[in-house]
C-alpha cells in the first residue's frame, strides 16, 4: 500500500510541474483558428512575461483542429515538445517566454494581420504579459506579412537566434 501511495504521490508532483503546449481556438474573421498556448510550469498571474508569437511556415497550414499537430515539427513549437523550457540567460539576465503558435488556415495564403492582431488581444486578455515584450520568429515564407504591419524591424537577438536556426528574423510589435 505505502509503494502506490507512494508511486500516486510522485505521478501528482511530476504533473505540478510539467508545462506543455495546449490546444485553443479563438475566431479570426469568423473562422476558428487552432492555436498552441505555452506556459512554464511555475508560471504565476503575479510575474510579467514577455510574449513569442510563432508564425509557422507555408507547409503547416491546416484545419486547426486534427492537424494542429503539423506545426509541432518546426521551430519554437518542436522546441518546446522537446522539452525546451522557454527560459535563457542572456547577460547575465534570465526570462522566460510565453508562447502562442497559431495555425494558418488551409486557405490563406499569407499571415494577415487578423491572425497577430487575434493573438496579441488573446494574450492581453487571458495571460501575464509584459508590455511592449512581443516577439515575433517568423520562417522565410512569412515574411510577407511584415510589409503590412506596424512594426520595428531587429536584427535577430542572440536569445531567439538560439531557438531555430531558420528563424530568418525577429520583430517587435510596438504597442497599439
Amino acid at each position: 500500500m505505502r509503494t502506490i501511495l507512494f508511486g500516486v504521490g510522485l505521478l501528482c508532483l511530476s504533473l505540478t510541474s510539467f508545462s506543455q503546449q495546449i490546444a485553443k481556438t479563438i475566431q479570426v474573421k469568423g473562422n476558428p483558428i487552432g492555436f498552441y498556448e505555452y506556459k512554464p510550469a511555475d508560471y504565476s498571474k503575479k510575474t510579467k512575461y514577455p510574449l513569442i508569437i510563432f508564425l509557422h511556415g507555408i507547409g503547416e497550414r491546416g484545419n486547426g483542429t486534427s492537424e494542429l499537430p503539423w506545426i509541432l515539427g518546426f521551430g519554437i513549437p518542436k522546441l518546446i515538445n522537446e522539452g525546451n523550457t522557454m527560459t535563457f540567460t542572456v547577460n547575465g539576465k534570465t526570462e522566460t517566454f510565453l508562447v502562442l503558435s497559431p495555425q494558418l488556415p488551409k486557405w490563406e495564403g499569407y499571415w494577415d494581420n487578423a491572425y497577430v492582431d487575434a493573438m496579441l488581444d488573446y494574450a492581453k486578455a487571458n495571460l501575464s504579459i509584459e508590455k511592449n515584450a512581443y516577439f515575433l520568429p517568423a520562417l522565410a515564407s512569412v515574411a510577407e506579412v511584415f510589409g503590412h504591419m506596424r512594426i520595428l524591424m531587429l536584427n535577430t537577438p542572440r536569445l531567439l537566434q538560439r531557438l531555430h536556426r531558420s528563424a530568418v528574423f525577429v520583430t517587435i510589435i510596438t504597442e497599439r
